[in-house]
């Protein structure tokens, strides 16, 4: 307790944070809403036939930042140079999930960008643990073994070839 908090002070802080989404005909529903989601879905004047709609699309989120990369891609036959975002994602919770998600998705999980178009989703802790394991023994075996037999492929390589007047 902070010294010069009233107990009203205290009653309030206890209180947990609350969305609320209001029709257009007066009818209401309000639900938690965690700390750490970054949005507040909150909505007045819905019309009500939409109400159902909406809750199913409340999805509390806490993105966080992935490693930036430069990677190249193939459009048409073109190769183009770009920096990704890898391994970015969210942890991310859906109070109202449609019926054919399942009911993992009740609980908070994250999801993980691998790259633009591939995605790791509803993680648990578990899993994610999992991941991260995997990912550290990668890394691992690029720093421990890849890294040290490419710098000997490049001294070979060197010895036997003139690297600088190859270019075509």
């Amino acid at each position: 307790m902070t010294i010069g908090t009233t107990d009203a002070e205290l009653r309030v802080a206890d209180r947990a944070r609350a969305w609320k989404i209001t029709t257009t005909n007066g009818i209401s529903t309000s639900g938690y809403l965690p700390d750490w989601a970054e949005e507040d879905p909150s909505a007045t004047g819905l019309d009500p036939r939409e109400l159902h709609v909406t809750l199913a699309d409340i999805g509390h989120r806490s993105p966080f930042h992935g490693v930036a990369l430069n990677a190249f891609t193939r459009d048409g036959g073109t190769e183009q140079a770009h920096e990704i975002d890898a391994f970015q994602g969210e942890i991310v919770c859906h109070p109202f999930p449609d019926a054919d998600v399942p009911d993992g998705a009740l609980l908070p999980t994250v999801n993980v960008q691998l790259t633009p178009d591939c995605w790791l989703i509803g993680l648990g802790p578990q899993q994610l643990g999992a991941l991260a394991a995997k990912l550290r023994a990668h890394a691992d075996l690029l720093d421990g073994d890849v890294r040290p037999r490419l710098v000997a492929a490049r001294e070979d390589w060197s010895v036997h070839h003139d690297v600088g007047s190859r270019r075509l």
